[in-house]
C-alpha cells in the first residue's frame, strides 16, 4: 500500500512547490493572527495557515511552531489549511539546525 499521500513534506516557505505538493510541515513563528488565520515566518517567507476557531485560541504571536497543513491555492498564490499546530516553543534551535544541516549533507 502507498502511503506517500498521507505524509506532510518538511519545507521551508520559500521551497513549496505548487504544482507538486500537497501536505507540507513547517517550522516558523507566528507573527500575526486574524480571527482564524495565523501567520507563519520562517525566514524564508510568511504563509497564512486557516485554522480552527480552538487552535487559533492556543496559539500566540511570537511563539514558534511547527505546521502540518495542505495547500490552498488562491489568488495566484497559496496558503495552507492547518491539520495540526505544534508548539515548539521550547526547541533548542541551535541542535535543530545542527541537526537539519548534518540531514541535507547525509540526506
Amino acid at each position: 500500500m502507498d502511503y506517500s499521500s498521507n505524509v506532510f513534506v518538511e519545507k521551508k516557505i520559500n521551497e513549496i512547490d505548487t504544482s507538486s505538493d500537497v501536505k507540507v510541515r513547517i517550522l516558523g513563528t507566528v507573527v500575526s493572527k486574524v480571527d482564524d488565520s495565523i501567520f507563519v515566518d520562517d525566514g524564508t517567507g510568511t504563509v497564512q495557515v486557516a485554522v480552527s476557531h480552538d487552535m487559533a485560541l492556543n496559539v500566540s504571536e511570537s511563539q514558534l511552531v511547527r505546521v502540518f497543513g495542505r495547500l490552498r491555492l488562491s489568488g495566484g498564490g497559496f496558503d495552507l489549511y492547518g491539520e495540526i499546530i505544534q508548539n515548539m516553543s521550547k526547541l533548542n534551535m541551535k541542535q535543530y539546525n545542527q541537526v537539519m544541516e548534518y540531514y541535507n549533507v547525509m540526506g
